[in-house]
């Protein structure tokens, strides 16, 4: 079922031409594509909550084309489908694009992600996300490069933009729910071909310096942190430190069964942007530690807890 509905996803997203993007929204193109978001936000809504697989599974069958055919509307990249709530929608600094990701659960240790990539260009492109994530190697996923429709699958909850002589990027900031003990959050980087204009994700841009003298540096093409469901580990970017900021991982003896896990100890690891364009390691950013890791998930400043896509719990 999975397969057919990539398939689906990939020939409706390259199958018809598209509308010019040159112009605003008219009145009458945005009433058109409201009345599609209320029904796509009934489809997401059971993709992402309905407790019957079938269901499920039906409603991301029947939401992929409404939604494409939605975003073929003239000028659609300017409606900000404000009650998609349960499909995550991130733009970059630039406006240049918008990717849209969204979660199917399948069972307690597996999911399906699924998205797409709409340029604010005049051909309107739209590029699908392929989920591979099954056949992609823990090797292969730090160190491979890979393109829209070899996609390492995941929820994309925040985007950087990198400006650099030796190329411009953008990091995804991504959450892989993964299985029912163990969750992924993870930097991907995402990058357009100069000529092609097509979208391929990793990049070597992440470089842990060497641990003893004389050592190598570690380069990655993204970042992953795989850590225990009942922690909840920090990867984000501060922009008054001006770091990324990676919460540091120990391993410790599972308290559910689920064998070793990774919880956080209560440092972190930064990440600093270098001369280079590239993301240097900075070891012990705070030197905090806790006596015993934290096993629940924090709250934010405001005291209130965030899901997958960063809303509020209330």
């Amino acid at each position: 079922m999975h397969k057919l509905i990539q398939f689906l996803f990939i020939t409706i997203c390259t199958v018809g031409s598209l509308s010019s993007q040159s112009g605003q929204l008219t009145e009458e193109a945005r009433e058109k594509i409201a009345i599609a978001e209320d029904t796509l936000s009934v489809f997401a809504y059971t993709v992402l909550h309905d407790s019957l697989e079938t269901n499920r599974y039906a409603a991301c069958r029947e939401m992929i084309p409404l939604l494409v055919k939605t975003l073929k509307n003239e000028n659609s990249f300017r409606y900000p489908f404000e009650r998609l709530s349960s499909i995550s929608i991130q733009y970059p600094a630039d406006s240049s694009f918008r990717i849209f990701t969204w979660q199917l659960f399948i069972s307690k240790d597996e999911y399906k992600y699924y998205g797409a990539i709409q340029m604010n260009s005049p051909d309107l492109k739209l590029y699908p996300l392929i989920d591979r994530s099954a056949a992609i190697s823990p090797v292969e996923l730090e160190g491979r490069e890979m393109p829209h429709d070899n996609w390492y699958g995941n929820v994309v909850y925040d985007i950087q933009s990198v400006e650099h002589k030796t190329g411009d990027y953008y990091l995804l900031f991504g959450m892989d729910t993964y299985e029912s003990y163990r969750r992924r959050k993870l930097i991907d980087v995402l990058s357009f071909n100069e000529v092609s204009g097509k979208p391929s994700f990793g990049k070597p841009v992440f470089v842990e310096e060497a641990t003893y003298e004389g050592g190598y540096p570690t380069v990655r093409m993204r970042l992953v942190q795989e850590y225990s469901a009942a922690s909840y580990a920090t990867l984000k970017y501060d922009p008054e430190l001006e770091l990324i900021m990676q919460e540091n991982l120990i391993t410790v003896s599972g308290s559910y069964g689920e064998g070793p896990v990774n919880v956080p100890d209560g440092s972190y690891v930064g990440y600093e942007l270098g001369k280079d364009g590239r993301w240097h390691s900075v070891k012990k950013v705070y030197n905090h530690v806790y006596d015993e890791a934290p096993r629940t998930p924090r709250a934010d400043d405001d005291g209130n807890k965030r899901d997958l896509l960063g809303r509020r719990k209330h």
